[in-house]
């Protein structure tokens, strides 16, 4: 009975304890965290948001599992002091960092483009439930498909495609059964090409797109399955393709074929993208904020947090010392400065250690503004409000902690 109150109480004053300890710790991140801190963090979380959209929708995937596993097992090297391995991974970073570039080459283009792309002004397509032209071309695609006659469509998305497609017509045409059926036609000149569609037109025809080298993917299909699978591999475009040898109907997306068996299978699929890249203006961006990939987002800003907790958080505060010249501005017309020059001021100052990550020693000086001042010796304090370039840090001590300054009259010029 005594051991078991006994051992009660001891586990009631050990949890008090990890509550008091906790508590502290909120109480020194609450006085340490900054605004700065805040924005840090989430652009953090957004670099790190854009890069794990990027890695999901490349071809390189099983690259980036390899290079993480690399990292971590760096990382848990560096915690554990395995002074050798740490120097090994050092040693090749630079040979990694250039065969990064070159295994994601395609896929950083690809990043710069649509970075590239943001700030640039397009026609939007309408909303889904106004885009006839889906219907169109769902019935032209399937009719095809019945009379096994080649087609190949390709719907633009962000991304541009001059770099990846080759030859051509414009056309810059309205969406028609007649005129996709005159443009497939086996007799048509232009047949064995793709059309591609950008913002409801039909701005080319005849094009000739990338083949693509996963044998696996493309199977037995024909070349047109081939170039729609290379497109989509290096863009963000959605191709249909019409087989004219077994009369189906394939997506391909994303670096994936898939057989499409139904026309109301292939308008969701064209509705999805069409929302995708060209949403409804309706749909705000806090809307998407939200709703958009959540999972991945959270995840970020969970990476962001605790990066900035064990990399940048310390709740200690320390002490460094520090010289900061001493500068006058603004002296007072018709008054001279004779106070001798002054040597730097010797300073101590504290604060969080991330403070003084950010702090250049070279900004650190002392700023006398001296308009106002009469004629005659001025005592001046060397405080924080006339200390330039300390980062937020508190000031401890200055030597000197005082300066005179002593203003005089300026001699006129003789006159002749």
């Amino acid at each position: 009975m005594t051991l078991r109150s006994v051992s009660g109480r001891d586990l009631a004053v050990f949890t008090s304890l990890e509550a008091l300890r906790t508590l502290a710790v909120l109480e020194d991140l609450y006085r340490s965290f900054r605004v700065a801190d805040a924005f840090d963090i989430a652009l953090v979380a957004v670099v790190v948001y854009t890069a794990l959209l990027w890695f999901r929708q490349t071809t390189s995937r099983s690259v980036f599992v390899g290079i993480a596993l690399l990292a971590m097992i760096y990382f848990a090297a560096s915690a554990s002091g395995m002074y050798m391995t740490v120097f090994l991974f050092r040693a090749i970073f630079a040979v990694v960092l250039v065969a990064l570039v070159v295994v994601f080459q395609e896929d950083l283009r690809r990043a710069f483009e649509r970075l590239a792309a943001i700030g640039t002004v397009r026609d939007r397509l309408r909303p889904a439930a106004e885009f006839t032209e889906a219907d169109t071309l769902v019935e032209t695609v399937f009719d095809l498909a019945g009379r096994k006659v080649g087609a190949l469509v390709v719907l633009k998305g962000d991304e541009p495609l001059g770099r990846h497609i080759g030859g051509g017509v414009t056309a810059n045409a309205r969406i028609s059964r007649p005129l996709l059926d005159s443009i497939f036609d086996p007799h048509s000149m232009g047949h064995d090409g793709a059309v591609v569609i950008d913002s409801q037109r039909i701005k080319q025809f005849a094009v000739h797109l990338p083949l693509s080298k996963n044998l696996q993917e493309v199977g037995v299909r024909g070349t047109r399955h081939s170039a729609a699978l290379g497109l989509s591999e290096f863009s963000d475009a959605l191709c249909i393709v019409v087989s004219e040898e077994r009369g189906q109907v394939s997506v391909a997306e994303g670096g994936k074929l898939t057989i499409i068996k139904a026309p109301a299978d292939l308008k969701n699929r064209l509705v999805r993208f069409i929302e995708h890249h060209y949403p409804m203006q309706t749909k705000t961006f806090w809307t998407r904020l939200v709703r958009e990939n959540v999972g991945l987002k959270v995840a970020s800003l969970l990476f962001a947090c605790t990066a900035w907790y064990l990399m940048v958080y310390q709740a200690e505060t320390i002490q460094n010392n520090f010289t900061a010249p001493i500068e006058f501005r603004n002296p007072p017309k018709n008054l001279s400065i004779e106070t001798p020059t002054l040597e730097p001021a010797a300073v101590t100052l504290s604060g969080y250690q991330q403070a003084f990550n950010l702090l250049v020693p070279a900004n650190l000086k002392f700023s006398i503004d001296l308009a106002g001042l009469d004629a005659g010796r001025h005592r001046i304090e060397l405080d924080a409000t006339r200390l330039r370039g300390n980062n937020g840090l508190t000031i401890e001590r200055v030597d000197p902690s005082t300066i005179t300054v002593t203003l005089t009259p300026a001699e006129k010029p003789a006159t002749k």
